[in-house]
Order: structure tokens, then sequence, then C-alpha cells
């Protein structure tokens, strides 16, 4: 399974947020 790399992308920035908040 290969995600679009727009989707992955999406899937990162949204991680960084959640790791950013919880600091």
């Amino acid at each position: 399974m290969e995600l679009p790399i727009f989707l992955i992308c999406q899937i990162c920035i949204y991680s960084d947020c959640i790791f950013l908040k919880r600091l």
C-alpha cells in the first residue's frame, strides 16, 4: 500500500502538531 505524497505530508504535519502540543 502506497499513500499519496500529499496524504503522507498531511499525516506528518498532523503528527508534528500533536507532538508540539504535547511538549
